[in-house]
């Protein structure tokens, strides 16, 4: 790999991860991923002026799925909110991941964030993390006025992974609920399984975050996805696949990328 592309200061953290294969063992993948986020967790500053509240919605087949809302402490009004989404992969991460940078996002955009803490695949496949991200989206809806949230002004975003739910879960909105999502926030989103871009095979050490999503271990994560499409039919997890996302209406998008850029200009 060319080091010379990555910018000193993150080489400096480069140093501290450690080498390893995210397929060859998940579950060590996911007890190491939660080691670093109590270290980072324990050696980041509060966010101040922002609070939030823990809820539980029980789902059908038992499952009782967690999501946390977030709302400055200044609030006075109905406010705007975000059903955000974390990333990892479809198999990695958890809500608490995100906490330090949603509340960061309270803070500067005065609005208020719902994270929700969606099932992982493999144990989980496709469709349970959409079903989750929807049932707590509708669960919005419902309880917006207690909420103090604007009905109108309900989006949905996320990063990685999670930004690929998101999208997924504004065309599904589109097609199956009288939700009118407002906005969606798209931080390099996770929708393409085939492996073809360039700068997939350029970050090829095994320090970088990449090897994980590299051809092999993207062909690993989406593979449940795929078979769970083929079966069901559905339409919403690879989006890169879909003939067109065009439709009677579509929320705009806030699109934040990484990576080869130029494919979106063929």
């Amino acid at each position: 790999m060319n080091f010379s592309k990555i910018d000193e200061e993150l080489l400096l953290a480069l140093d501290s991860f450690p080498e390893l294969d995210i397929w060859t063992d998940l579950e060590k993948t996911r007890s190491l991923g939660k080691k670093m986020r109590q270290k980072i967790i324990g050696q980041t500053l509060p966010v101040e002026g922002v609070q939030h509240a823990d809820y539980v919605l029980p789902q059908d087949d038992a499952h009782d799925l967690v999501f946390r809302v977030y709302r400055p402490d200044s609030q006075t009004d109905p406010l705007p909110a975000l059903l955000w989404m974390h990333g990892g992969g479809y198999c990695l991460g958890a809500m608490e991941n995100d906490d330090n940078i949603v509340r960061q996002f309270v803070k500067e955009t005065g609005c208020i964030m719902v994270s929700v803490d969606y099932r992982l695949a493999p144990e989980f496949p496709y469709p349970f993390a959409l079903n989750d991200c929807y049932a707590v989206l509708s669960w919005i809806a419902d309880h917006s006025e207690e909420l103090a949230i604007d009905r109108l002004r309900i989006a949905v975003g996320g990063v990685s992974a999670g930004a690929g739910l998101a999208a997924s879960l504004a065309l599904y909105v589109r097609d199956h609920s009288d939700i009118k999502l407002a906005f969606q926030f798209l931080l390099c989103p996770m929708i393409d399984d085939r492996s073809v871009t360039s700068s997939l095979y350029q970050a090829n050490d095994a320090k970088t975050l990449e090897p994980g999503f590299k051809p092999d271990g993207v062909e690993i994560l989406f593979r449940a996805r795929k078979k769970c499409r083929r079966e069901s039919g559905g339409q919403y997890p690879d989006l890169c696949r879909r003939e067109s996302c065009n439709g009677p209406w579509q929320p705009p998008a806030c699109v934040y990328l990484s990576g080869d850029c130029r494919r979106l200009y063929r």
